[in-house]
């Protein structure tokens, strides 16, 4: 099967993201960009070079997209691994993801 990737409207994703941010005080910085959260279907997920699934990944868009879609960032997780984790191993999953975002005080993400 194909992997299709598609918006989480639902906000599944975001409100476990927003509750970290909320909390954690090295998170702060990031509600000042806009992060897009998307799942990723299909019957397997990716593999590392280790040969680990790959439960999420996180990228900052390109200036192309970040100019189309108007995000800065997406974080792109695998929705059948989502579905079976807790609501701990779900916070520690977004924490990781979060965790791969670097930004320094002052940074323009603005085009």
């Amino acid at each position: 099967m194909a992997k299709i990737i598609i918006r989480d409207k639902k906000g599944e994703l975001e409100a476990v993201a927003n509750e970290l941010i909320a909390e954690q005080k090295e998170f702060k910085i990031l509600s000042k960009i806009k992060i897009l959260y998307v799942w990723k279907l299909g019957d397997s997920p990716d593999w590392d070079d280790e040969g680990r699934p790959i439960a999420a990944e996180t990228r900052k868009l390109p200036n192309r997209e970040r100019d189309i879609y108007g995000f800065d960032v997406e974080i792109k997780v695998f929705k059948s691994s989502w579905r079976k984790r807790g609501i701990k191993s779900k916070r520690r999953l977004m924490w990781h993801e979060l965790w791969h975002i670097n930004l320094e005080e002052g940074e323009n993400f603005s085009s």
